[in-house]
C-alpha cells in the first residue's frame, strides 16, 4: 500500500488548517450578529450551523465566556421548562460598537481579496499602485512618474 501523500492532499490539508484559523477569527463577529436578542449557546450553535459554520461546543463556550468577560455580551440565567436553568447571552452596546468596527474591517479585507482576484489592468509605460488609504478598485492610481509624463 502506497502511503505517499500527494501534493494535492497536502494542499487540501494546509488549506483546511488555514480555514480553521479564519473561522476562529470570524466567529466573534458571527456570535455578535446572532446575539441581538437573548439566545442560549445551543441556539447560537444551531444558527451558525444553519448558516454553514459548523462549530463545536468546546469552541463556543470559551468564546462566550471571553465575550462576556470583555463586556461584548451580557448574560442572565432563565428558568427552562425543559430542564435546568439556561444561560442566555445578548449583545451589549459596547458589543454593537465592536461588531460595527469589526464588520467594517471584514468588509475591507473582502474588498482586498476581490481586488486581488481581478486581473490587473495593463498600462503602457509604468505600473499601478493601490492607494494605502482605500481598498476600492477605482482607487488604483498611476505612479508619480506616470503622472509627470502627462
Amino acid at each position: 500500500m502506497d502511503t505517499k501523500v500527494t501534493e494535492s492532499e497536502n494542499a487540501a490539508n494546509y488549506a483546511s488548517e488555514l480555514t480553521v484559523q479564519l473561522k476562529k477569527g470570524l466567529l466573534t463577529q458571527c456570535v455578535l450578529q446572532v446575539a441581538e436578542k437573548p439566545i442560549y449557546a445551543s441556539e447560537i450553535l444551531a444558527k451558525l450551523d444553519k448558516a454553514g459554520l459548523n462549530i463545536v461546543e468546546g469552541t463556543i463556550y470559551p468564546l462566550l465566556s471571553r465575550l462576556s468577560r470583555d463586556k461584548l455580551l451580557k448574560h442572565e440565567w432563565q428558568e427552562s421548562t425543559l430542564g435546568p436553568p439556561r444561560k442566555y447571552y445578548q449583545i451589549t452596546d459596547y458589543g454593537r460598537e465592536v461588531r460595527t468596527h469589526l464588520g467594517k474591517s471584514i468588509d475591507k479585507l473582502n474588498k482586498v481579496i476581490n481586488v486581488l482576484a481581478q486581473p490587473m489592468p495593463k498600462r503602457s509605460g509604468g505600473s499601478l499602485v493601490v492607494s494605502p488609504n482605500s481598498l476600492r478598485t477605482n482607487d488604483l492610481q498611476p505612479t508619480k512618474n506616470e503622472r509627470k509624463k502627462k
